[in-house]
């Protein structure tokens, strides 16, 4: 039993990462981890409104002036606005 218990820590290691102006806590193991890792920062590449080149720097750059091209994660984050704002009153 000991070693069951033991080896549920050898597999699952906490990482801190720094993304989204925020630090995030993964309790994976490193594979898994680094898979988490490597999807939140593709999305903070696309979401950021502190990355320059970032699809919402872009969006915001382009407002009210063209449409920008963005990918689908993006879109399906822009199409729960309405539902995060409902559910935070209007105000995020």
């Amino acid at each position: 039993m000991l070693f069951l218990f033991l080896s549920l820590f050898a597999f699952s290691q906490e990482k801190v990462f720094h993304l989204m102006g925020t630090y995030a806590i993964i309790d994976l193991p490193s594979k898994k981890a680094y898979q988490a890792y490597k999807f939140m920062k593709e999305l903070e590449e696309k979401l950021s409104d502190y990355i320059e080149g970032s699809e919402v720097s872009k969006i915001n750059q382009k407002a009210g002036v063209e449409p920008v091209e963005v990918s689908a994660d993006t879109l399906e984050v822009i199409k729960k606005i309405p539902l995060a704002l409902g559910a935070h009153r209007g105000s995020l």
